[in-house]
């Protein structure tokens, strides 16, 4: 099977740096799945990264302008700017899976999921709906409408960090937990 992830940020070089929970999660994940199949992560470009990267027996693309590592909700000229660099890039990848870790790469991994007509796993850390302007301000109108977009438009199958993503997730709507 071939498979892509889509993440905002993902670790680079001999050092694998990880910030945080998301990027953890989404190399392990690549370098278990490369064992017995082929594995494409889609993620921004960072000061420094390559283009293209070979890693633990599965390839990086970096697409997008090179942009800082800035997981803010208020950075949404840049998020934007990478859903549609991603999206551009994966059509033209041969993929059977498409997986997301966040709000941001939901929208795109549906997209790629709709045009190739495969099924798109959503990894969800967290749900906010209903609390994006308390945490991000007037900005977070954007968030909100973008992570209500991303459930309605839907996944095949959902993977909650917690029982609590979980139960914000089944209040929202009726998919699969795994």
């Amino acid at each position: 099977m071939k498979i892509l992830l889509i993440t905002e940020f993902f670790p680079t070089g001999k050092d694998l740096k990880f910030s945080g929970g998301v990027e953890a999660r989404n190399f392990f994940l690549a370098k278990n799945l490369a064992k017995k199949h082929k594995v494409y992560v889609l993620t921004s470009k960072l000061p420094g990264t390559k283009k293209r990267e070979e890693l633990s027996s599965f390839e990086i693309f970096r697409v997008g302008n090179t942009r800082s590592y800035n997981a803010t909700a208020n950075n949404v000229i840049q998020r934007i700017k990478f859903i549609i660099s991603a999206i551009k890039f994966a059509n033209a990848l041969d993929i059977d899976l498409v997986d997301s870790s966040n709000f941001v790469t939901h929208f795109a991994a549906k997209i790629v999921s709709f045009r190739k007509k495969i099924p798109h796993i959503a990894w969800y850390p967290d749900v906010w709906i209903g609390s994006w302007i308390k945490i991000a301000g007037a900005s977070g109108v954007l968030g909100e409408i973008l992570e209500r977009t991303n459930l309605l438009l839907g996944a095949n199958a959902y993977i909650a960090i917690s029982k609590e993503t979980a139960s914000k997730l089944k209040k929202i709507l009726t998919g699969k937990f795994m």
